[in-house]
């Protein structure tokens, strides 16, 4: 599990899924949600995000890339992914 301050980067898996562009980056956990909440609901439940689905895993986060990760798209930035 991740918290919001914590460095990753990304899994194998997302780099083949987004990019090799990102790989060896070191990004920072900005938000993490835990439930589903509609769009426009968004500001009123900061733990809540559109996009989340219970399938994809326990938490979602965001950071400063422009789409959100599950906990098995990223590894601690201590790790490599290639």
């Amino acid at each position: 599990m991740y918290h919001v301050g914590n460095k990753f980067k990304l899994s194998k898996d997302a780099i083949d899924n987004y990019g090799e562009q990102y790989a060896g980056q070191v990004f920072t956990i900005r938000a993490r949600y835990d439930h589903y909440v509609p769009v426009d609901r968004m500001q009123d439940d900061p733990t809540g995000h559109p996009g989340f689905d219970r399938s994809g895993g326990r938490f979602l986060y965001g950071s400063e890339l422009n789409f959100d990760l599950y906990e098995w798209e990223m590894v601690p930035a201590k790790e490599t992914t290639r």
